[in-house]
């Protein structure tokens, strides 16, 4: 299998389509293999392709396997619902496999006192040893092929895979207070939107550059090795996530990345044949992000991006319940504008997103209101799931290319704290194209037909990026 390894690693791959294939064809390769023999006889083969996938995933994010902290290392073999990488370790998972396979044959299996020619017995007991998880109650050994050929178990192998996977979790969410909010985070939906989605069009890519960065974050990794310093200039500890909620940052590509993702909302609602009214200022000086008018209902909408673990999150408990963050944010946006919105008879719904791209409820609620209204546009005829993904998809890397200006950003002033630019320059930290529908036009090229969608235009073709 190196030669394949040695492929993904190639130049004239993306960051971004290195790590896909990495999961999503990399990891299936050796299942057929784990399901059909013993894990005794494929351990060494499952560490040696584990050491493989680890070293192509450091080889494509630059990453010094020997300096890593072992939760970092934890955090990329995490499945994705635990706010991890997906690269499961096949050596943990191999009984699993063993087991899954066995039970679903069972009951075209000769009896056991058929089979004492060969070990099956103590193979089976060898690969139980290694599935005593809490929460799984699987027959003893010498009891299992009967046990399964009488009521065959559906989805074993899945079952005792999330069992393993939610044991390391926990201990890996046990190390802190910081790392356990952080992971919790990362397990709401939205926030590995970035990482399952396809680059087969701007809005969907990220340069090698963000992708890296935006992985930084997501494993709690100073955004710099090469940043020496133990506090900001701001004067707080600075700790790997700390520029997410850096107080110099707050008017500079932190609000960059707010006008980025209020970018790509307006461009898809007008799209849609919607008719957003961006920023109008009230006499009182209120501003809400939008108004929109939809299906006879008036509504102010409002964009915010807020960090799950900052400080004063850790301090009170926010940070330890599901969207804790965003759903304070989201108490602070509807009080904000509850006076404004008795005038004009609207309703607030406040667009809260936590950093790590999990999305409050509000948020979440009106994407899915907004895909089954689309009627005009490229996703004319598209079922709203189609929509909905896709949305949820382009906003996740909107996000992601603003974190990654505000980490460049901040580990910028850092290293040239008396720098001469200027606050207003703060769009020089942006390395991805800015999201845009109507100006991109290719002749052979369907977002629809990019999802699965097929409307007879040809092949899904997207742009090209090099490493950078």
């Amino acid at each position: 299998m190196e030669p394949f390894f040695q492929a993904l690693v190639h130049p004239l791959f993306t960051t971004q389509s290195t790590f896909l294939l990495l999961r999503v064809c990399a990891l299936p390769k050796l299942n057929f293999t784990c399901r059909t023999l013993p894990s005794s006889l494929t351990l060494s083969a499952c560490a040696a392709f584990d050491q493989l996938v680890l070293s192509a995933a450091m080889t494509t994010l630059r990453l010094d396997k020997g300096s890593l902290p072992g939760e970092a290392l934890s955090v990329l073999a995490l499945p994705l619902r635990h706010g991890g990488f997906g690269l499961r370790s096949m050596a943990a998972t191999a009984p699993a496999a063993f087991l899954g396979s066995l039970a679903a044959a069972a009951r075209h299996l000769p009896p056991t006192w058929q089979l004492d020619t060969i070990p099956l017995v103590e193979e089976i007991s060898r690969a139980l040893l290694h599935c005593k998880l809490p929460g799984l109650r699987l027959p003893p050994a010498t009891s299992f092929l009967a046990c399964a050929a009488r009521r065959p178990p559906r989805y074993l192998q899945h079952s005792i895979t999330a069992a393993i996977e939610d044991r390391l979790a926990r201990s890996v969410g046990g190390i802190s207070i910081a790392l356990s909010s952080h992971l919790l985070s990362l397990r709401q939906a939205g926030a590995s939107g970035w990482l399952v989605a396809t680059p087969s069009r701007p809005e969907l890519m990220l340069c090698d550059d963000d992708f890296r960065l935006a992985a930084r974050l997501r494993l709690r990794l100073p955004p710099s090795s090469s940043v020496s310093a133990t506090h900001c200039l701001c004067g707080d500890e600075l700790l790997p996530d700390h520029f997410m909620a850096c107080k110099r940052l707050k008017r500079r590509t932190v609000t960059s990345r707010h006008a980025a993702l209020l970018q790509l909302l307006v461009a898809f609602l007008r799209e849609a044949g919607l008719q957003p009214i961006p920023e109008a200022r009230t006499e009182d000086g209120e501003r809400p992000d939008l108004r929109l008018s939809l299906d006879g209902a008036s509504f102010l909408l409002d964009l915010s991006v807020t960090h799950p673990t900052t400080p004063s999150a850790l301090r009170t408990n926010r940070s330890s319940r599901p969207l804790g963050a965003a759903k304070q944010r989201e108490y602070e946006k509807m009080h904000k504008y509850a006076a404004l919105a008795a005038v004009e008879r609207s309703t607030v719904i406040p667009l809260v997103l936590e950093s790590t791209g999990a999305l409050g409820e509000g948020l979440r609620q009106f994407i899915r209101r907004i895909s089954s209204c689309y009627r005009d546009g490229e996703f004319a005829g598209a079922s709203p799931a189609v929509v909905e993904r896709f949305l949820v998809s382009a906003i996740a890397i909107t996000l992601q290319r603003g974190n990654a200006a505000i980490l460049r950003e901040g580990a910028s002033l850092l290293e040239h704290p008396r720098s001469s630019r200027s606050p207003h320059q703060h769009q020089l930290y942006f390395r991805s194209r800015e999201p845009y529908f109507s100006s991109y036009t290719h002749p052979r090229f369907s977002t629809r037909s990019a999802f699965g969608w097929n409307d007879g235009g040809g092949g899904a073709s997207g742009g090209s990026s090099s490493r950078q």
